[in-house]
């Protein structure tokens, strides 16, 4: 099964909500640092990907 990604670069976003819905006004932006490059799927994955290929259920 081939699944495409691409790379992420090391980097500094600004973050703005929190937990759950995100409301911007309940929760301060912050910044956060990405400090290692990393690959991420292009794609969704489903629960039956996701199943078929790690054999367990996700945690998400």
């Amino acid at each position: 099964m081939i699944c495409k990604s691409r790379a992420n670069p090391t980097e500094t976003i600004k973050k703005v909500g929190g937990k759950g819905e995100h409301v911007s006004d309940e929760y301060p932006a912050h910044e956060v640092t990405i400090s290692k490059p990393f690959y991420m799927g292009i794609y969704e994955l489903t629960q039956a990907r996701w199943k078929a290929v790690m054999g367990t259920e996700s945690a998400a």
